[in-house]
C-alpha cells in the first residue's frame, strides 16, 4: 500500500531523475516521517516475532539467535552502504551536480563482490560461527549478503532523493516477506535451518519491489555526488563503521559467543532475548530513521552540533524513562512474552542494557553527523574505538551478564566522546574529501 502511495508527487521535493533540483526540498515532511516511523515500529514487531517463536526450537534456540545475530550483523555492515549512498544522493541533489557512478552498477558490483568473498572465506568462518548444520547456514548467509547488498543501494538512494514513503515501503515489504516466510515454516514444523532460511532469503524482496516501482527503478538509476574513485573510499569507511555498529547493535550476541566458553553460553538464552528486547525499541527505529538523519545533516551542515542537539536531549530522555521500566517491569515482562519462568532476568541487568541502547543510539547520531560533515576519519575512529574497548571488556573475567553490561555501557560511551572531541570544534565542510 505504501508502496502504490509513492507513485504520487511528493509536495515538498520535486526532483527530477537526473538529479536536477526543481525547487529546495525539506528533509522530510510530516506524511513522510509518518511512513518511516510506521515501516520502522514494524520492523521492529517482527524481529520480536521472529525471536519468540525461536523459542520453540528448545535446545536449538541459541544457536539461531547466533546465526539471527550474525545475519544482522552482516546486514549492518551493509548498511554502511546505505548511509553513504544517502549522504551522496542528498548533496548531488542539493547541488544539482552528479558525476558519479549510477548506482544501480554499483549495487552489483557490491553484490557481487561481497558474495563472492563471503563465499570463498566461508570454510574459515562457517565452523566458528555455527555449531551444527555450519554449511548451509554459512551458503544462506551467503544468500542474504548478496541480496541486502542491492537493497541497501535501493534504500540509500530512496533516503537521499527524499522519496520517504517508497524508501518506508521497501523496508516495511522485506520485514513484511521475512515475516510471512517465518510464519510458513513454523506452520509446516518449525526447524531451525527453516527460520534461517526464511530470514536471510527475505533480503531479496527487493526484485519485487523495483518490479511494481517506478521510483525504486528511478533511484537505483540516480548518480553519485562524485567520481568512483572519490566514493568508494568514502563507502569503505562507512562500511568500516557500520561494521562496528553492527558488531555491537545486533552482532553483541554472535561476539559474545566468541568470547564466552561453550556451555556457559548456551545456557545464557534468556540474556542473549533481553539484550535484543532493551535495544529493539530505540536502535531499530534508529536504523530506520538513519537515513532521515543522514540527509537532515547534510542540508542543515552549517549548523554543526547544534543540529543534532535536540534529538540528543530526546534520546537521553527516553533512555532514562525506559531504564526505570526495565528495572521494575522487566522481569515480569520478559516471562510474560515467552511464557517461560527460565527468562526472567533481573532488573537491574536490563537497566543497565537499556543505558547501553541509549548510549549506542547517541553514538549512531553523532557518527551521522560526523559523516555529514565529511569527517569520515572521526566518524570510523569513534566507532571502531567503541568496538575495539567492548570487545576489550568482554575478554575480563567475570558473570557473563556483567561482561556484557559493562562492555555494552563502556564501549559507546568512549566511541561518543571521540565523535563529540571533534563535533565541538568548528567545522570546515567537506573538510575530509581529497
Amino acid at each position: 500500500m505504501v508502496l502504490e502511495a509513492a507513485s504520487a508527487p511528493d509536495k515538498d521535493t520535486m526532483i527530477s531523475d537526473d538529479n536536477a533540483t526543481v525547487s529546495p526540498p525539506s528533509t522530510i515532511g510530516g506524511r513522510g516521517a509518518l511512513y518511516v516511523g510506521i515501516a520502522s515500529a514494524f520492523s521492529a514487531a517482527v524481529g520480536y516475532v521472529v525471536m519468540l517463536l525461536a523459542t520453540g526450537l528448545g535446545s536449538e534456540t541459541s544457536q539461531f539467535l547466533a546465526f539471527w545475530s550474525f545475519l544482522f550483523t552482516c546486514f549492518g555492515i551493509l548498511s554502511g552502504i546505505s548511509v553513504e549512498t544517502t549522504r551522496s544522493v542528498t548533496n548531488a541533489v542539493r547541488e544539482g551536480f552528479a558525476p558519479g557512478p549510477r548506482l544501480v552498477w554499483l549495487a552489483v558490483g557490491f553484490a557481487g563482490v561481497l558474495g563472492t568473498l563471503m563465499a570463498l572465506t566461508a570454510p574459515l568462518w562457517r565452523d566458528r560461527a555455527f555449531e551444527s548444520d555450519a554449511q548451509v547456514l554459512g551458503w544462506l548467509a551467503c544468500a542474504g549478503v548478496v541480496g541486502y547488498a542491492v537493497h541497501s543501494v535501493l534504500v540509500g538512494s530512496l533516503g537521499g532523493r527524499a522519496w520517504w514513503a517508497t524508501y518506508s515501503g521497501t523496508i516495511a515489504a522485506e520485514s513484511g516477506v521475512r515475516l510471512a516466510l517465518v510464519v510458513t515454516v513454523v506452520i509446516i514444523g518449525s526447524t531451525m535451518v527453516g527460520l534461517a532460511a526464511a530470514s536471510a532469503l527475505a533480503a531479496f524482496t527487493w526484485v519485487v519491489v523495483v518490479v511494481v516501482s517506478r521510483r525504486a527503478r528511478a533511484a537505483l538509476a540516480s548518480r553519485a555526488d562524485v567520481p568512483t574513485t572519490v566514493l568508494l573510499p568514502r563507502m569503505l569507511a562507512s562500511i568500516a563503521a557500520q561494521g562496528s555498529s553492527a558488531v555491537l547493535v545486533v552482532g553483541f550476541p554472535f561476539l559474545l559467543s566468541l568470547t564466552t566458553e561453550a556451555t556457559v553460553y548456551a545456557a545464557g538464552a534468556p540474556l542473549l532475548l533481553a539484550i535484543s528486547f532493551t535495544r529493539a525499541p530505540l536502535l531499530i527505529p534508529l536504523n530506520a530513521y538513519q537515513g532521515v538523519a543522514v540527509a537532515h545533516f547534510v542540508n542543515n551542515r552549517d549548523r554543526g552540533l547544534r543540529a543534532l542537539l535536540p534529538i540528543l536531549r530526546l534520546i537521553g530522555l527516553i533512555g532514562a524513562v525506559g531504564a526505570a521500566l526495565a528495572w521494575l517491569v522487566g522481569p515480569w515482562l520478559m516471562v510474560l512474552l515467552t511464557g517461560k519462568e527460565s527468562y526472567r532476568v533481573d532488573g537491574w541487568i536490563l537497566a543497565a542494557l537499556t543505558v547501553g541502547a541509549a548510549l549506542l543510539a547517541i553514538l549512531t547520531l553523532t557518527g551521522a553527523l560526523c559523516q555529514a560533515l565529511a569527517l569520515h576519519r572521526w566518524f570510523v575512529g569513534g566507532w571502531l574505538l567503541a568496538t575495539g574497548v567492548a570487545v576489550a571488556l568482554l575478554l575480563v573475567p567475570g558473570p557473563l551478564a556483567v561482561r556484557a553490561v559493562v562492555a555494552l555501557v563502556g564501549g559507546p560511551l568512549l566511541g561518543i566522546l571521540v565523535h563529540l572531541s571533534r563535533l565541538a570544534r568548528p567545522v570546515i565542510v567537506q573538510e575530509d574529501a581529497r
